[in-house]
C-alpha cells in the first residue's frame, strides 16, 4: 500500500489517499477524481481535465494582468498627448486582455 496526495484546482486543499503501489492505476485514478468532483461540487469532467497546476495556470493570467496594464498606460499616454491611434490602441489591447482573463476564470 502507497499513499498518493492531490491537490483541489478549486480550492488548493490537500486531497490523501491510499493506494496500490506507487502510482494509482486507471481504476484508483477514477475513484480519486470522482471523489474530488463530490467533495469541491463540480463534474467528474471538470476534475479529469488537465489544465496544469496552479502555478502554471497562473503565468498566463499574471501576463494578462500586465499586457492589460501596458495597454491602459498607452492609452493614457495617447489620451494626455491627444494622439488618437495610441488611445485606441491601447484601450483594444486593455479590451483583449479583459477577455483573456475571463476566459481563464476558473471559479466561475
Amino acid at each position: 500500500m502507497g499513499s498518493y496526495t492531490t491537490f483541489s484546482r478549486v480550492t488548493g486543499k490537500s486531497y490523501p489517499f491510499t493506494i496500490d503501489g506507487d502510482t494509482p492505476t486507471q481504476t484508483e485514478m477514477a475513484r480519486i477524481n470522482s471523489i474530488l468532483a463530490e467533495e469541491e461540487g463540480v463534474s467528474s469532467a471538470a476534475v479529469e481535465q488537465d489544465d496544469g497546476n496552479l502555478f502554471t495556470s497562473n503565468i498566463g493570467r499574471g501576463i494578462d494582468t500586465i499586457q492589460q496594464m501596458y495597454g491602459s498606460a498607452v492609452e493614457g499616454v495617447g489620451e494626455s498627448t491627444g494622439l488618437d491611434f495610441l488611445k485606441n490602441y491601447g484601450a483594444s489591447v486593455v479590451e483583449n486582455n479583459r477577455k483573456e482573463l475571463e476566459a481563464r476564470c476558473i471559479c466561475c
